[in-house]
């Protein structure tokens, strides 16, 4: 469509690992990952 062929690929996909990169990164500075968790506490201290 733009004419620039797997050109066009590269940037896109760099554009998206840069957006991807800045949204984590605004993530990890607001600490929003610090609430969530994949396994329940219980479940830890079940093992142990």
């Amino acid at each position: 469509m733009l004419g620039i062929g797997v050109v066009g690929i590269y940037i896109g996909t760099a554009t998206d690992e840069c957006i991807r990169g800045l949204i984590v990164m605004s993530y990890w500075y607001k600490k929003k990952w610090l609430g969530k968790s994949v396994v329940d506490q219980k479940d830890i201290t079940e093992l142990a």
